[in-house]
């Protein structure tokens, strides 16, 4: 008789993350990591790495010293406010086609964009919000006005901090689907086309690592 194999497992998956800063990477450290682990099941483990402020050529260096393979590369920018000046323009561009020149098949490379900041992230945790920020100061006071009096930068800083986001995710993926912004941008960026005023792409990198 022959002999039955052992059912396989899943390789651990894992995901290389580059923010603009502390806040970001907190989100990714301290809410998403949880949230997603939660909603693949212990045989689906996903392992997220991230880093703050790193080129794309730097990222790339990193990847191949690491003794892990990378399943996917993941950028994530905050636009910062609607009007940028031509220059400002042409260096976004120019670094999202850096960033998409080393996507590959066995490893995609994206890049993604809040406007103004994640703050716009954290206010669909409570509410469908649909309008327009001057800035990125303007979305962390209506974020701290109406719904967390005591936030400050880099928050969730710790595990209790979390928690109030943990909580809310499946909230923010709802907004974030309902939503639809009339604020429109007067500079268009080819690998985030569909950008409005506010924007927030974390409900794309949300599935892209559900996926994995």
């Amino acid at each position: 008789m022959a002999r039955r194999s052992r059912p396989t497992r899943d390789r651990q998956k894992r995901c290389f993350v580059v923010c603009d800063g502390e806040t970001e990477k907190n989100y990714f450290d301290y809410v998403l990591g949880r949230f997603l682990n939660d909603k693949r099941g212990i045989q689906k483990k996903l392992t997220i790495k991230t880093k703050i402020g790193i080129h794309p050529d730097h990222a790339k260096r990193e990847l191949c010293r690491a003794r892990e393979n990378y399943d996917c590369v993941i950028f994530l920018c905050d636009l910062e406010r609607p009007n940028l000046v031509p220059g400002d323009v042409q260096r976004i561009r120019n670094f999202a086609a850096e960033v998409k020149s080393y996507n590959s098949r066995q490893q995609p490379w994206h890049i993604f964009y809040n406007m103004p900041s994640i703050e716009y992230w954290y206010i669909l945790h409570c509410e469908c919000c649909t309008r327009a920020f001057p800035d990125s100061r303007a979305a962390e006071n209506h974020l701290r006005r109406n719904w967390l009096p005591e936030y400050e930068k880099p928050m969730p800083r710790n595990c209790t901090e979390a928690e109030f986001f943990l909580a809310k995710v499946d909230d923010a993926l709802q907004n974030n689907r309902n939503a639809q912004p009339l604020g429109q941008l007067r500079y268009s960026i080819p690998s985030c086309r569909d950008a409005t005023n506010p924007y927030s792409a974390l409900k794309d990198i949300i599935k892209i690592l559900l996926d994995l």
